[in-house]
């Protein structure tokens, strides 16, 4: 059944993943997790974060362009706990603390998540696409760009380039 959205009125959520494990259970199991406690770092609950239809994921390996678009399959998140999670086959480990001395020191690091459904976005339209995530008017440098925020489908797609297009671009910056 195909379904046909309004962008101006459809919410893509920008979200971080951690890395490769986390990617794997995130589209192994259909589940992406967002913190909920008042960390750093945690979702800001409003109404594109809440209503989202798709999430674009970036990671530390693609801090700046994303890929990975996926639709979300419910209405709205659902609020799980670190045990949940854990049950469901998150990938828990833990992590160095930061030179800082900051960090949680491990993951899950909350105790509560609000979890979406979700499965690869397969529309013709997301084909080959590459988001670049700086571009985006919720975008934060540095550490805070792992915060997640909604944006519009219209303002997502603007900037959207094709991969093949981004190649030769790249091959043309190399030659001048």
């Amino acid at each position: 059944q195909q379904r046909f959205l309004i962008p101006d009125e459809t919410h893509v959520l920008v979200a971080y993943c951690r890395n490769e494990d986390h990617l794997n259970w995130i589209l192994g199991v259909g589940l992406y997790n967002a913190r909920t406690d008042s960390k750093r770092g945690s979702l800001h609950l409003g109404p594109g974060e809440s209503g989202a239809s798709y999430i674009l994921l970036h990671s530390r390996n693609e801090a700046t362009k994303a890929s990975i678009l996926l639709k979300v399959t419910e209405t709205g998140p659902r609020i799980f706990s670190e045990q949940t999670l854990l049950k469901k086959g998150y990938p828990a480990q833990r992590e160095k603390k930061l030179s800082s001395g900051k960090g949680s020191g491990k993951n899950p690091s909350a105790k509560f998540y609000l979890v979406y459904k979700v499965e690869r976005a397969n529309a013709p339209e997301f084909e080959n696409r590459v988001w670049d995530v700086t571009k985006l008017s919720k975008f934060k440098p540095g550490r805070g760009s792992a915060l997640p925020f909604a944006v519009t489908m219209t303002e997502l797609m603007r900037d959207a380039l094709v991969r093949k297009q981004e190649r030769v671009f790249k091959k043309l910056c190399q030659i001048y």
